[in-house]
């Protein structure tokens, strides 16, 4: 069951890894690649000081190889609004502080 995030619940969250999955690379997941060797995909929600950031990557990776070294969806924010949303469902208060 995916919960809308709260600004709220998101105050409370320590600054680290506050959620990683796997989730398809798919138009109905996040699509990153043509690749089709790749069929899922694994992201790690990242809270900082002062934001938020996802980070995808190869699903056999784990959320620190992830943190570190994955792709960033942050190309074009507007583009990928429904695909960050899909991996961290949050009201838009919470999306605001997104950072690129």
């Amino acid at each position: 069951m995916n919960n809308i995030m709260t600004i709220e619940e998101y105050d409370k969250l320590p600054v680290g890894i506050i959620r990683d999955g796997i989730i398809s690379n798919s138009p109905t997941g996040v699509f990153m690649t043509n690749d089709e060797t790749i069929p899922l995909l694994r992201y790690v929600v990242i809270k900082e000081k002062t934001g938020w950031r996802v980070y995808v990557g190869k699903a056999s990776k784990n959320a620190y190889t992830i943190r570190v070294h994955g792709d960033g969806l942050v190309l074009d924010i507007l583009a990928n609004e429904e695909y960050i949303k899909r991996c961290f469902p949050c009201n838009d208060g919470v999306f605001k502080l997104y950072e690129i």
